[in-house]
């Protein structure tokens, strides 16, 4: 019987630790993902200028 609660508090703790990790991975993930998106967009606001430049330049050429 002893065992079987020794067992049953290991593995809670475990699960503990687990969802720990887990909720911790995740928040760094959505970071990466939010600050690659904000990198994402800036390149892509710069590129559209640049285009817009190079168009502007061949338009007026």
């Amino acid at each position: 019987m002893s065992k079987s609660s020794g067992d049953r508090r290991n593995y809670f703790s475990n699960s503990i630790l687990f969802v720990l990790l887990a909720s911790l991975g995740l928040n760094l993930f959505l970071i990466y993902k939010n600050s690659r998106s904000v990198f994402q967009t800036a390149r892509i606001s710069f590129q559209t200028k640049v285009t817009k430049v190079i168009d502007g330049d061949t338009f007026d050429i």
